[in-house]
Protein backbone atom coordinates (compact mmCIF):
# COMPACT_ATOMS: atom_id res chain seq x y z
CA UNK A 1 0.00 0.00 0.00
CA UNK A 2 1.23 3.67 -0.69
CA UNK A 3 2.11 5.20 2.19
CA UNK A 4 0.56 8.29 1.46
CA UNK A 5 -2.55 6.96 1.16
CA UNK A 6 -4.47 5.24 3.91
CA UNK A 7 -7.14 2.30 3.88
CA UNK A 8 -9.14 4.18 2.48
CA UNK A 9 -7.47 4.15 -0.81
CA UNK A 10 -10.68 3.64 -3.92
CA UNK A 11 -10.18 0.74 -5.71
CA UNK A 12 -8.18 2.21 -8.74
CA UNK A 13 -5.16 1.57 -6.34
CA UNK A 14 -6.13 -2.02 -6.11
CA UNK A 15 -7.21 -1.87 -2.87
CA UNK A 16 -10.06 -2.38 -0.91
CA UNK A 17 -12.41 0.38 0.27
CA UNK A 18 -13.45 0.34 4.10
CA UNK A 19 -16.44 2.28 3.85
CA UNK A 20 -18.00 3.84 7.04
CA UNK A 21 -21.27 1.61 7.06
CA UNK A 22 -23.40 3.76 9.17
CA UNK A 23 -22.99 6.29 6.03
CA UNK A 24 -23.79 3.88 3.50
CA UNK A 25 -26.75 2.81 5.39
CA UNK A 26 -27.76 6.41 6.05
CA UNK A 27 -27.09 7.55 2.60
CA UNK A 28 -29.20 4.97 1.03
CA UNK A 29 -32.04 5.50 3.91
CA UNK A 30 -33.16 8.36 2.18
CA UNK A 31 -34.25 9.97 5.43
CA UNK A 32 -34.09 13.61 4.18
CA UNK A 33 -32.05 16.26 2.38
CA UNK A 34 -29.57 16.65 5.29
CA UNK A 35 -28.70 13.09 5.85
CA UNK A 36 -28.34 12.10 2.31
CA UNK A 37 -25.99 15.06 1.89
CA UNK A 38 -23.91 15.01 5.22
CA UNK A 39 -23.27 11.02 4.28
CA UNK A 40 -22.46 11.34 0.65
CA UNK A 41 -19.57 14.33 1.63
CA UNK A 42 -18.48 11.45 4.21
CA UNK A 43 -18.20 9.15 1.82
CA UNK A 44 -16.98 10.89 -1.26
CA UNK A 45 -14.36 12.44 1.16
CA UNK A 46 -12.91 8.76 1.89
CA UNK A 47 -12.26 8.28 -1.98
CA UNK A 48 -10.24 11.70 -1.75
CA UNK A 49 -6.62 10.92 -0.74
CA UNK A 50 -5.53 13.87 1.63
CA UNK A 51 -9.48 15.45 1.41
CA UNK A 52 -9.34 18.58 3.84
CA UNK A 53 -12.45 20.02 3.09
CA UNK A 54 -16.10 19.76 1.32
CA UNK A 55 -18.90 21.33 0.65
CA UNK A 56 -22.46 20.62 -1.44
CA UNK A 57 -24.19 23.73 -2.58
CA UNK A 58 -28.14 23.93 -3.48
CA UNK A 59 -28.43 26.31 -6.51
CA UNK A 60 -31.93 27.56 -6.96
CA UNK A 61 -34.26 29.02 -9.96
CA UNK A 62 -33.00 32.17 -9.46
CA UNK A 63 -29.13 30.70 -9.78
CA UNK A 64 -28.69 31.92 -5.58
CA UNK A 65 -26.13 29.48 -4.11
CA UNK A 66 -26.93 28.09 -0.71
CA UNK A 67 -24.21 25.91 1.28
CA UNK A 68 -26.69 22.81 2.46
CA UNK A 69 -23.94 20.30 3.49
CA UNK A 70 -20.19 20.73 4.82
CA UNK A 71 -17.49 18.49 5.63
CA UNK A 72 -16.31 18.16 8.38
CA UNK A 73 -19.28 19.69 10.15
CA UNK A 74 -17.48 22.11 12.29
CA UNK A 75 -15.02 23.39 9.14
CA UNK A 76 -16.93 26.14 6.52
CA UNK A 77 -15.23 25.73 3.30
CA UNK A 78 -12.13 27.83 2.61
CA UNK A 79 -12.14 31.14 0.17
CA UNK A 80 -10.76 29.02 -2.55
CA UNK A 81 -13.23 26.28 -2.64
CA UNK A 82 -15.88 29.25 -2.09
CA UNK A 83 -14.41 30.26 -5.12
CA UNK A 84 -13.93 27.45 -7.36
CA UNK A 85 -17.97 26.44 -6.37
CA UNK A 86 -19.03 29.93 -7.61
CA UNK A 87 -17.09 29.51 -11.29
CA UNK A 88 -18.17 25.69 -11.47
CA UNK A 89 -22.11 26.93 -11.07
CA UNK A 90 -21.34 30.35 -13.10
CA UNK A 91 -19.61 28.57 -16.19
CA UNK A 92 -21.35 25.28 -15.61
CA UNK A 93 -18.10 23.12 -16.06
CA UNK A 94 -15.35 21.67 -13.27
CA UNK A 95 -13.12 23.95 -11.87
CA UNK A 96 -9.59 23.18 -10.51
CA UNK A 97 -7.57 25.67 -8.76
CA UNK A 98 -4.48 25.38 -7.14
CA UNK A 99 -3.64 26.51 -4.03
CA UNK A 100 -0.15 28.34 -2.60
CA UNK A 101 1.67 26.26 0.49
CA UNK A 102 1.16 28.10 3.51
CA UNK A 103 4.31 27.06 4.60
CA UNK A 104 7.18 26.15 2.88
CA UNK A 105 7.72 22.26 1.88
CA UNK A 106 4.38 21.50 2.69
CA UNK A 107 1.85 20.77 0.37
CA UNK A 108 -0.63 23.19 -1.23
CA UNK A 109 -4.58 23.00 -0.63
CA UNK A 110 -6.00 23.13 -3.72
CA UNK A 111 -9.55 23.01 -4.51
CA UNK A 112 -12.41 22.01 -7.26
CA UNK A 113 -15.63 21.89 -7.66
CA UNK A 114 -18.36 20.32 -10.31
CA UNK A 115 -22.14 21.27 -11.14
CA UNK A 116 -24.83 18.82 -10.68
CA UNK A 117 -27.08 19.35 -13.90
CA UNK A 118 -31.05 18.35 -14.83
CA UNK A 119 -31.01 18.55 -18.43
CA UNK A 120 -30.03 22.98 -18.77
CA UNK A 121 -30.68 23.40 -15.28
CA UNK A 122 -27.84 23.33 -12.53
CA UNK A 123 -29.11 22.17 -9.53
CA UNK A 124 -26.21 21.99 -7.07
CA UNK A 125 -22.25 22.53 -6.72
CA UNK A 126 -20.03 19.62 -4.92
CA UNK A 127 -16.95 20.78 -4.45
CA UNK A 128 -13.62 19.58 -2.59
CA UNK A 129 -10.45 21.21 -0.78
CA UNK A 130 -7.26 18.35 -1.06
CA UNK A 131 -3.81 18.89 0.03
CA UNK A 132 -2.29 18.00 -2.80
CA UNK A 133 -0.82 20.06 -5.71
CA UNK A 134 0.19 17.45 -8.71
CA UNK A 135 -2.01 18.39 -11.59
CA UNK A 136 -2.83 14.73 -12.70
CA UNK A 137 -3.46 14.11 -9.31
CA UNK A 138 -6.30 16.78 -9.34
CA UNK A 139 -7.79 15.97 -12.46
CA UNK A 140 -8.43 12.30 -11.33
CA UNK A 141 -10.03 14.37 -8.08
CA UNK A 142 -12.08 16.51 -10.45
CA UNK A 143 -13.43 13.04 -12.32
CA UNK A 144 -13.96 10.86 -9.27
CA UNK A 145 -16.17 13.83 -8.02
CA UNK A 146 -17.92 14.24 -11.28
CA UNK A 147 -18.98 10.20 -10.91
CA UNK A 148 -19.99 10.66 -7.49
CA UNK A 149 -22.18 14.07 -8.42
CA UNK A 150 -24.98 11.10 -9.98
CA UNK A 151 -25.52 10.21 -7.02
CA UNK A 152 -26.69 13.88 -6.22
CA UNK A 153 -28.73 14.42 -9.43
CA UNK A 154 -30.55 11.64 -8.66
CA UNK A 155 -31.46 12.77 -5.31
CA UNK A 156 -32.45 16.11 -6.76
CA UNK A 157 -34.51 14.22 -9.76
CA UNK A 158 -36.22 12.17 -7.35
CA UNK A 159 -37.34 15.15 -5.49
CA UNK A 160 -38.73 16.80 -8.68
CA UNK A 161 -40.83 14.16 -9.30
CA UNK A 162 -42.30 14.20 -6.10
CA UNK A 163 -42.90 17.77 -6.37
CA UNK A 164 -44.18 17.01 -9.61
CA UNK A 165 -46.94 14.31 -7.75
CA UNK A 166 -47.94 16.69 -4.69
CA UNK A 167 -48.57 19.09 -7.36
CA UNK A 168 -50.50 17.10 -10.01
CA UNK A 169 -52.17 15.36 -6.69
CA UNK A 170 -53.37 19.43 -5.63
CA UNK A 171 -54.46 19.95 -8.96
CA UNK A 172 -57.17 17.07 -9.33
CA UNK A 173 -58.13 18.03 -5.97
CA UNK A 174 -58.75 21.94 -7.11
CA UNK A 175 -60.54 19.91 -10.69
CA UNK A 176 -62.61 17.56 -8.28
CA UNK A 177 -63.58 20.56 -5.86
CA UNK A 178 -64.93 22.72 -9.09
CA UNK A 179 -67.14 19.94 -10.43
CA UNK A 180 -68.50 19.93 -7.15
CA UNK A 181 -69.67 23.52 -7.08
CA UNK A 182 -70.84 23.30 -10.70
CA UNK A 183 -73.31 20.34 -10.07
CA UNK A 184 -76.04 23.23 -8.72
CA UNK A 185 -76.97 26.26 -10.59
CA UNK A 186 -77.31 27.99 -7.78
CA UNK A 187 -75.03 29.87 -5.30
CA UNK A 188 -75.81 29.04 -2.39
CA UNK A 189 -76.40 24.84 -2.40
CA UNK A 190 -72.99 25.22 -4.69
CA UNK A 191 -70.98 27.16 -1.80
CA UNK A 192 -72.48 24.33 0.58
CA UNK A 193 -71.89 21.54 -1.50
CA UNK A 194 -67.99 22.71 -1.83
CA UNK A 195 -67.15 23.17 1.42
CA UNK A 196 -68.67 19.98 2.34
CA UNK A 197 -66.95 18.26 0.13
CA UNK A 198 -63.48 20.29 1.05
CA UNK A 199 -64.23 18.67 5.05
CA UNK A 200 -64.98 14.97 3.85
CA UNK A 201 -62.11 15.06 1.18
CA UNK A 202 -59.41 16.23 3.63
CA UNK A 203 -60.88 15.32 6.77
CA UNK A 204 -62.03 18.35 9.14
CA UNK A 205 -64.67 18.66 11.62
CA UNK A 206 -65.90 21.93 9.67
CA UNK A 207 -64.96 24.31 6.72
CA UNK A 208 -66.27 27.29 6.16
CA UNK A 209 -66.35 29.87 2.70
CA UNK A 210 -66.43 33.51 3.62
CA UNK A 211 -65.96 37.20 1.14
CA UNK A 212 -64.75 40.55 2.00
CA UNK A 213 -67.94 42.28 2.33
CA UNK A 214 -66.73 45.93 3.37
CA UNK A 215 -64.01 46.38 6.00
CA UNK A 216 -64.73 42.78 7.22
CA UNK A 217 -65.14 38.96 5.93
CA UNK A 218 -68.75 37.80 6.18
CA UNK A 219 -69.34 33.44 6.21
CA UNK A 220 -71.25 32.42 3.21
CA UNK A 221 -71.03 28.80 3.64
CA UNK A 222 -70.45 26.03 6.35
CA UNK A 223 -70.25 22.52 5.75
CA UNK A 224 -73.04 20.55 6.51
CA UNK A 225 -74.80 23.31 7.41
CA UNK A 226 -77.88 24.56 5.29
CA UNK A 227 -78.50 27.53 7.32
CA UNK A 228 -76.23 30.51 9.48
CA UNK A 229 -76.91 32.16 12.31
CA UNK A 230 -74.45 35.14 12.43
CA UNK A 231 -74.99 35.96 15.71
CA UNK A 232 -73.93 32.48 17.04
CA UNK A 233 -70.49 32.62 18.73
CA UNK A 234 -68.90 30.17 16.53
CA UNK A 235 -69.54 32.06 12.91
CA UNK A 236 -68.78 35.36 14.68
CA UNK A 237 -65.24 33.49 15.72
CA UNK A 238 -65.14 31.89 11.93
CA UNK A 239 -65.18 35.28 10.41
CA UNK A 240 -62.85 36.68 12.81
CA UNK A 241 -60.09 34.30 11.84
CA UNK A 242 -60.76 35.37 8.07
CA UNK A 243 -60.23 38.81 8.94
CA UNK A 244 -57.20 38.03 10.46
CA UNK A 245 -55.76 36.06 7.52
CA UNK A 246 -56.76 38.83 5.15
CA UNK A 247 -55.29 41.26 7.50
CA UNK A 248 -52.13 39.35 7.70
CA UNK A 249 -52.00 38.55 3.65
CA UNK A 250 -51.24 34.76 4.78
CA UNK A 251 -52.52 31.35 6.47
CA UNK A 252 -53.63 31.53 10.26
CA UNK A 253 -53.22 28.74 12.40
CA UNK A 254 -54.61 28.29 16.18
CA UNK A 255 -53.10 26.78 18.28
CA UNK A 256 -49.62 26.85 16.76
CA UNK A 257 -48.86 23.51 14.91
CA UNK A 258 -45.56 21.91 16.63
CA UNK A 259 -42.50 21.95 14.61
Amino acid sequence: MDSGVNSTATPATGNVVDFDKALWRQLLARGGDEAFFTSWLGLQAKMLPRAAGGVIIAVDEDEVLRPVAIWPREMPPNQELRTAAQSAARRRVGIVRRGEPAVPGQKAISSFAYPVMIGDDIVAVVGFSVAEEDDQILQAALRRLQWGSVWIENHFRERRAVNLEQSAARLSSALDLVAVSLESEEYGPAAIALVTEIAVRFGCERASLGFRDGSSAKVAAISHTSEINRRQSLVRGIAAAMDEAIDQGRVIVFPPMSE
